[in-house]
């Protein structure tokens, strides 16, 4: 089974691909792609491109998304839920089943800790996912993660 991690952030769009077969997980692809086209149109037009080019290429059968919750700003709380509605709406026109992970499970499930540390998520990854053969961005990082979430809630 192929799935695919995508974890809205500020700054960075992060994504992560793995294949998930009986208890082998391999890392397939990770990108992290920047959000700082203005005006936003244009943001939102780039990123659907971005999800259609990553789509095309690996063809993956599950999206994970982490779920929303209100930081510290609530104007980053409504740009990160613009993106993830984005992702919704690019999945449903692509039948691709969706489902939304809350962040705190994604570091139990990777590290065992609801209160894990994005570095600490990082590290827990390589020793989970065979391949992984270069640094990852946190962005990267946290996409594995939901697609890791994923594979481990529906094993």
């Amino acid at each position: 089974m192929l799935i695919a991690g995508f974890d809205p952030g500020s700054k960075n769009f992060g994504i992560g691909l793995i294949k998930g077969e009986a208890n082998n997980i391999h890392f397939l692809a990770a990108a992290s792609i920047s959000l700082n086209s203005k005006p936003r149109s244009l943001l939102f037009q780039n990123l659907w491109q971005e999800l259609a080019d990553f789509y095309q290429t690996y063809q993956f059968e599950i999206a994970s998304l982490e779920e929303g919750f209100l930081g510290k700003s609530p104007a980053a709380f409504g740009i990160l839920e613009q993106l993830r509605g984005l992702c919704i709406g690019f999945f449903i026109s692509r039948k691709i089943p969706f489902f939304l992970y809350q962040s705190r499970l994604v570091k139990k499930v990777v590290t065992g800790y609801g209160n894990a540390s994005k570095e600490q998520v990082g590290r827990f990854l390589p020793k989970i996912i065979n391949g992984i053969n270069r640094d990852l961005s946190e962005d990267e990082s946290d996409a594995l993660a939901l697609a890791l979430t994923h594979y481990f809630q529906n094993k």
